[in-house]
């Protein structure tokens, strides 16, 4: 539960990130589920910008975290990374596809 408060206590999409890089590696797949979808959510309610899904080490280390713990998620956990990657306007159609086939 702190982790989840410390996570969404983040005042913009770019603190989701920070926190990410530098403690993301010690969470289990609802840390990173819960990461991807406060900053889809930051997003949506305009703290923040999209990250560049190309060059941004912070994003692509959340990406990578999300592909190495979709096999210990549940299938609320998936749900909730689609929607997050739809809300953020990413085009990731490989891991949109890793994500499915774990549904």
């Amino acid at each position: 539960r702190d982790l989840r408060d410390k996570i969404r206590g983040q005042a913009d999409v770019g603190g989701v990130l920070d926190l990410v890089q530098s403690r993301g590696d010690f969470w289990d797949s609802v840390g990173v589920s819960t990461a991807l979808h406060t900053a889809a959510r930051k997003y949506r309610e305009g703290a923040g910008v999209r990250p560049d899904f190309e060059r941004d080490e912070r994003w692509l280390h959340l990406r990578q975290l999300v592909q190495a713990k979709l096999g210990g998620g549940e299938v609320r956990n998936l749900a909730n990374n689609a929607w997050s990657l739809a809300t953020l306007l990413c085009e990731d159609w490989p891991l949109f596809g890793e994500i499915a086939a774990g549904l």
